[in-house]
């Protein structure tokens, strides 16, 4: 036993001896952090491929976008409405992409602040909570959006829109208690940063607290009625 107990501390020093001349020889601790962070590249999202084709038209027209360019960014809530159509006075762009999350916006930003836009609208995180991920986890990655938008293109203005409300009875689970955490931490880091907040959630909400079934056919995305509601309130902000 003593023996074996000999050879494995010779082995393992043996180990670390190597480890330590490898790192050495490749450049110390800049090795170190380049090959932890090619792990961490390499552990990166994976998205299906409605997500992808999008992202690559998004990035052939990146070019069409000016200073004078409004963005509406987000998922299938963003990605479903006819944006242009509906504010024909402004050059607008749609670049909401359906079951997209914090996670996908963030990795997608480059295509998104290149141009520098003159205004993004961004509503994101109704897919991050429907999948489990919590209320501070999914603010911290949307600060970490508006951050990256911020360094990439300081000049463009961003406006925060709610996150809008669930008809909790149509889907069969609970979110909104979350939406509504979400909202109100949202609000509260856009007064601190002095950024716009426009509070959607309120002009498609029900007495009960959620997604009025007037205005949804799925208890999660809007009809046209529910687009209109929508369009009324930020008409002011997009000019």
């Amino acid at each position: 036993m003593r023996k074996l107990f000999v050879y494995s501390v010779v082995l393992n020093v043996a180990l670390v001896l190597v480890f330590g001349f490898i790192v050495w020889k490749n450049g110390g601790l800049s090795f170190i952090k380049e090959t932890f962070s090619t792990f961490a590249e390499s552990d990166s999202q994976e998205y299906e491929p409605y997500y992808y084709d999008r992202v690559s038209t998004f990035e052939q027209n990146k070019n069409l976008i000016n200073r004078e360019s409004v963005v509406m960014l987000g998922d299938s809530l963003t990605d479903s409405n006819e944006w242009a159509e509906s504010f024909p006075e402004v050059e607008i762009y749609n670049r909401g992409i359906i079951n997209d999350t914090t996670n996908g916006v963030l990795d997608r930003i480059e295509s998104l602040v290149s141009s520098e836009p003159g205004k993004i609208f961004i509503m994101i995180g109704t897919n991050d909570l429907g999948a489990a991920k919590s209320v501070n986890d999914t603010l911290k990655m949307y600060e970490k959006i508006i951050s990256e938008i911020n360094k990439r293109s300081p000049d463009t203005e961003v406006i925060i829109q709610s996150t809008l409300p669930v008809n909790e009875k149509m889907i069969k689970s609970e979110r909104n208690d979350n939406i509504k955490e979400l909202n109100s931490k949202l609000r509260t880091y856009a007064e601190q940063k002095s950024i716009t907040y426009v509070d959607i959630f309120s002009v498609v909400v029900d007495a009960e607290g959620q997604l009025n079934s007037d205005l949804t056919h799925d208890g999660v995305h809007l009809n046209d009625e529910g687009y209109n509601l929508w369009e009324e309130k930020i008409q002011s902000y997009i000019k």
